[in-house]
């Protein structure tokens, strides 16, 4: 009787979990495609808590339909391939919003073991891994991930914090550490001046530091980068700041593709396209010309030489 209870406290809690998952509803912002160099993302707000992910191989020639609900299959029969499985793969998630407009962190359980969270913010149409927000002093990173993929991928064991005084900024490394959370604030100087920032930052689930030990000295200083104003963009509220000189956009959306049935249009066009033949590895003459006699004499040969 005991493990029959048992068996059914774990099955309700499995449904409670899943249906809390679908529970859920999309941000208005994220519904719709968006593409990526390998990949296309598409949030269907018909299933708002599972990620459909078509990744574009064989150098964009093929795409794969890599990740979609199980419905999508009764509707547009899956293609069997060595590209594309018989059974897509399934990447559930749940969505929160973070303290800045259009920030989120998403969470992927890929297994009991392997779970990640991935932070990212939403600028101009264009979703960004990597970024900075601001706490009213300075502007704290995040853990910047590979995206939204079909498996676990490594923490990122470096986020960094900007400062900046005027003309100048600097950028303050923060390495990933298993103290315990504390509000401290760390300290650091430079030509006299001194600068402050909180010692702890929390991303992504995981805890960076700027200090060791107990210490509340900022390690790691480098000198301060002369501020380019067009080297930044910010969202509208401006509590969001991406650095595009180095950061290039994980995601744009594309405008034109809301529905699953454009998703799918767009795919089958893709893959009823045939890439050229390669070309040849000698030159082929043209046999439609006029082939001249060869002059054997003028080679010092005798004329009836080859016949």
């Amino acid at each position: 009787m005991k493990k029959l209870l048992s068996l059914l406290t774990a099955v309700f809690f499995s449904l409670f979990a899943v249906c809390s998952l679908y529970a859920q509803s999309l941000p208005d912002e994220l519904s719709g495609l968006w593409e990526g160099d390998d990949r296309f993302i598409f949030f269907d707000d018909a299933n708002p808590g599972e990620l459909v992910i078509v990744l574009k191989t064989y150098y964009g020639w093929y795409l794969n339909r890599a990740s979609e609900p199980e419905s999508y299959a009764e509707s547009f029969p899956r293609d069997r391939n060595t590209a594309n499985t018989k059974v897509p793969e399934h990447v559930l998630f749940t969505l929160e919003t973070l303290n800045s407009t259009n920030t989120w962190e998403m969470k992927i359980d890929y297994s009991k073991h392997e779970q990640k969270f991935i932070p990212f913010a939403l600028i101009d149409d264009k979703i960004y891994l990597d970024f900075y927000v601001h706490n009213g002093e300075s502007w704290y990173g995040n853990a910047s991930s590979q995206g939204f993929t079909l498996d676990y991928h490594p923490v990122d064991e470096n986020i960094g914090t900007l400062i900046f005084d005027g003309d100048k900024y600097f950028d303050i490394r923060y390495w990933l550490t298993d103290m315990e959370l504390c509000s401290d604030k760390a300290f650091f100087s430079y030509e006299g001046k001194e600068y402050s920032v909180l010692k702890h930052v929390v991303s992504a689930g995981h805890l960076y530091t700027c200090a060791r030990g107990r210490s509340k000295v900022v390690r790691n200083i480098v000198p301060p980068v002369l501020y380019n104003e067009e080297d930044f963009i910010y969202n509208s509220d401006k509590t969001v700041l991406v650095n595009v000189k180095s950061v290039k956009p994980y995601l744009k959306k594309v405008q034109d593709k809301k529905t699953v049935e454009q998703l799918m249009q767009l795919v089958q066009l893709n893959n009823s396209r045939r890439k050229p033949d390669p070309a040849p590895l000698f030159p082929v003459p043209d046999l439609g010309e006029r082939q001249q006699p060869i002059n054997w004499r003028a080679k010092g040969l005798p004329e009836n030489f080859g016949e």
